[in-house]
């Protein structure tokens, strides 16, 4: 690259082979320098170890890294988020409200404000089951209302800054109406990206919620919430290959887990099967055909049932296409969510070519009572 004679005039330089004469003054601009780690955290119990970033606390490093570490505010009050340093030390930038004299002085230390001055071992248990999550109510304000396509929206949820809802990948909450009635729908980001919750959110015609939420709510708007809900979430204890198929907005908490692997940086082989009538059915398809290229252990295949002549993809239902794909799923797991046709029929159909039944999971989105 070489300076205009206009450049030169108006006093630009090239730094790399300018030679000073004299005392200068130079306006550059400096790339920020990358995050550094400068702790390695070891959990006793698992062996689980995870890198922090300069200015990370110990549970923001572990939430990055897919490791779900108990929590509550995470803002260092309610002492949900407790562990024992083992050895180590950490600092705070504010005095500790949720923690005693005593604890303080046996080593509790609170990881979502605790700041590591080196690398530590902690006693503290990861989250692995969905019964040692409390299920709360919350007030939710809407902050983002994106159209993906066709009659679907991804609607994201902004919590009170003192509250946070700890929740496995894959599971629901329950919006909770005027009238005290409920609709169930899927959390569609993973536990380590909560800033806000976001679901997929398909417009139902008469539907008493979904006519409200698309024709009437606005950003700014409150709604209330009560979660996490559901078995449907990834078990961290397993190492079988999964099969993951979905119908419709089914490919939310898909979404959810299959971010949450990522960020885990896990190594199980995913094969993702998202089903519709039609290609604007799969409404975030470019992002499922980037994960198929970014990552070498997941495998993406799109499925319509109507497919028009155009469609060079596969074309039936998504059970038949997973099943064809494998010898025997015998030593695989399933998680299927969608419409209750294909939850169910995939369940029996997985079962028949060798899955065990205790590995086949599922979420059946059954339609609500419509409002007309």
């Amino acid at each position: 690259m070489a300076l205009s004679d206009e450049d030169a005039a108006s006093g630009y330089a090239l730094s790399c082979v300018a030679k000073v004469k004299g005392d200068v003054t130079i306006e550059t601009e400096i790339e920020p320098p990358a995050s550094q780690a400068v702790a390695t955290v070891t959990l006793a119990k698992s062996g689980k170890a995870f890198l922090v970033e300069s200015g990370e606390t110990v549970l923001d490093a572990a939430l990055r890294e897919g490791l779900a570490l108990p929590y509550g505010c995470r803002g260092g009050a309610c002492g949900a988020c407790k562990g024992a340093l083992m050895s180590g030390e950490v600092g705070y930038d504010n005095e500790v409200q949720g923690l005693t004299d005593d604890e303080q002085a046996n080593g509790v230390i609170l990881t979502c404000v605790a700041k590591p001055k080196g690398d530590l071992l902690l006693d503290i248990e990861l989250i692995e089951s969905a019964s040692e999550i409390k299920v709360e109510q919350f007030p939710a304000k809407i902050a983002l209302m994106e159209n993906l396509g066709g009659d679907v929206m991804r609607l994201g949820l902004k919590l009170p800054e003192s509250s946070r809802m700890q929740f496995l990948a894959g599971q629901y909450v329950e919006f909770i109406l005027d009238d005290g009635e409920r609709r169930a729908f899927s959390i569609a980001n993973a536990p380590h990206d909560d800033e806000l919750l976001e679901f997929h959110i398909r417009h139902v015609d008469g539907g008493k919620f979904t006519d409200q939420l698309f024709n009437k709510m606005r950003p700014g708007d409150l709604l209330r919430i009560e979660g996490p809900m559901g078995s449907f979430f990834v078990r961290e204890d397993s190492e079988r290959p999964m099969i993951m198929l979905a119908t419709g907005t089914g490919f939310g908490p898909v979404k959810g887990i299959v971010e949450h692997l990522i960020a885990e940086k896990s190594q199980r082989p995913i094969y993702i099967y998202w089903g519709g009538d039609a290609e604007d059915a799969l409404y975030l398809d470019s992002l499922a055909t980037e994960w198929d290229r970014q990552h070498s252990d997941i495998h993406y295949r799109p499925v319509l049932s109507k497919a028009g002549d155009g469609w060079k993809g596969r074309k039936g239902h998504v059970q038949d296409a997973a099943v064809a794909d494998f010898t025997s799923v015998a030593g695989f797991e399933m998680y299927a969510c969608g419409n209750p046709g294909m939850v169910y029929a995939a369940k029996d159909l997985m079962v028949a070519n060798g899955m065990s039944e205790e590995h086949c999971y599922s979420d059946a989105f059954e339609a609500a009572p419509s409002s007309k």
